[in-house]
């Protein structure tokens, strides 16, 4: 009899231990990060979402341009959530700088198509965590120094790019020649590609390309130009374009994707792509009738 109340009660122990363990383990701060950090990673919002308090809060720390900078309950911290995944977050690094009690101070190393866009390998940021019984009841985000310097210059040049394009469509809109090849140097090349359509053409030095240019606007050229991506002295866009030989044939616009190589404010040359829709628009009209 005492055998068995000695058994039933070294079990009870067991079970007492063992599930005191996993609790520890489900409430720990340094595994609650991890799981978060996993599940975003994972794009698994449901799951992330799991890990907050109904009531948390999140402070971001300065605020992102066009963006709140504090996010209340879970509808609120579900938005933010699923934004990092639709920028395809991934977390490359988690380094735990301090834990006390329920406060965990962590640096992450973080990539999204933000910075891909940007030319950044990657972000660094602060985040302080409150969490209670295994849940996120709050945590504030700030960016590093040296990743906030980054940032900002990354966009200004991202932005000297795209005024460049811009001023480039504008000119040429309005058919000023001059004003175009001031955005070009001297040793500027363009070459233009339009798969089996018909056979590639470049334009090499300052001359050939005003030739080139003088050619466009004499011809009613059209221009509209969508920045895809900068990256660093490279800009990706995508372009519509209208004259009067394409509006005649009734195949504007023509599409076309362009790689600039833009530096000091100036276009070093760019390759002028057209698309498959484009390249089967000009055989269309082009095939004996």
């Amino acid at each position: 009899m005492r055998k068995k109340i000695f058994i039933t009660l070294m079990a009870m122990v067991i079970i007492f231990a063992l599930t005191g363990s996993l609790y520890a383990q489900e409430t720990d701060p340094v595994k609650v990060l991890n799981t978060l950090a996993d599940s975003l990673n994972a794009g698994d919002v449901d799951t992330a979402m799991t890990l907050f308090a109904p009531e948390a809060v999140l402070n971001i720390v300065p605020p992102l341009p066009g963006f709140p900078g504090t996010y209340t309950g879970s509808n609120e911290i579900r938005g933010w959530l699923e934004i990092l995944v639709r920028m395809d977050l991934k977390i490359e690094e988690v380094e735990i700088l301090q834990v006390e009690g329920d406060k965990v101070k962590i640096k992450i190393k973080a990539t999204s198509y933000l910075t891909r866009g940007l030319n950044i390998a990657f972000l660094e940021l602060i985040e302080k965590y409150t969490i209670q019984d295994g849940k996120i009841k709050g945590y504030t985000i700030s960016i590093t120094k040296d990743s906030g310097e980054k940032m900002q210059t990354a966009m200004v040049n991202q932005a000297e790019k795209e005024n460049v394009l811009t001023t480039m469509a504008d000119a040429l809109n309005a058919g000023d020649v001059e004003a175009t090849m001031a955005l070009f140097t001297d040793d500027a090349i363009i070459k233009l590609l339009f798969g089996d359509a018909r056979p590639p053409s470049s334009h090499i030095g300052r001359e050939q390309v005003r030739f080139f240019m003088e050619d466009l606007v004499a011809n009613n050229f059209k221009i509209q130009v969508e920045i895809l991506q900068v990256l660093g002295d490279i800009a990706i866009t995508r372009t519509k374009t209208w004259m009067d030989p394409t509006i005649q044939l009734g195949i504007a616009p023509l599409d076309f994707i362009e790689i600039y190589h833009i530096e000091d404010g100036k276009i070093e040359g760019f390759v002028d792509i057209a698309t498959d829709e484009t390249v089967a628009k000009i055989k269309a009209a082009l095939a004996p009738k």
